[in-house]
């Protein structure tokens, strides 16, 4: 088996699509005799550099990728504009509590602590959070958006791996300009 590798390997950090957690991932590679790991998680990269440093301490090649979506931004702009703000809203309240079970199950890897902010609806605005964060090094295990009924606002909730990282993500964002709350679990 030394010289397969499979290289569609969706972690933690895939949700509700992976629960592979990386140290065991790695160690289950070196146990098989495996020369390397991928991890190609969905539209982010957040366990690259653990995943990184764990084949590295057992010297193993760390294969580093990403899954993505792409859509035309023209397609985008057109479903935002005409988007139902209540259909939305749901969506999300279903993803919550989808994420919730799963965290309450013990799926998390660690504990998660959620913060919503109050953000304005302008192109960009996940980005620029997602963007302070990363730089910062704040492990973001997951993050929604959800439109305010008059479509000029809205709410972002992201969820944060541990207590120290939920501090810096708080005082980041807070930075930004926008008030963050600590969701009580």
């Amino acid at each position: 088996m030394a010289e397969f590798v499979h290289l569609d390997v969706h972690t933690q950090y895939s949700f509700l699509d992976g629960a592979v957690r990386i140290g065991p991932l790695v160690d289950r590679a070196k146990d098989l005799g495996m020369r390397g790991v991928a991890m190609t998680d969905n539209a982010n990269m957040f366990g690259a550099l653990q995943l990184y440093k764990a084949c590295k301490e057992r010297s193993l090649l760390p294969i580093l990728g990403c899954e993505v979506n792409v859509a035309r931004l023209q397609d985008v702009a057109t479903a935002l504009r005409g988007a139902d703000a209540d259909g939305i809203r749901a969506w999300n309240d279903t993803a919550r509590d989808d994420r919730r079970r799963l965290l309450e199950a013990g799926l998390e890897g660690g504990q998660v602590i959620e913060l919503r902010l109050s953000v304005p609806n302008r192109p960009g605005i996940v980005a620029q959070v997602a963007l302070a964060l990363g730089r910062a090094g704040v492990n973001i295990v997951d993050l929604a958006l959800a439109p305010a009924p008059d479509m000029r606002s809205g709410s972002m909730t992201v969820w944060v791996a541990g207590e120290d990282d939920a501090v810096r993500a708080k005082h980041l964002i807070e930075d930004l300009g926008f008030p963050a709350a600590v969701v009580e679990g």
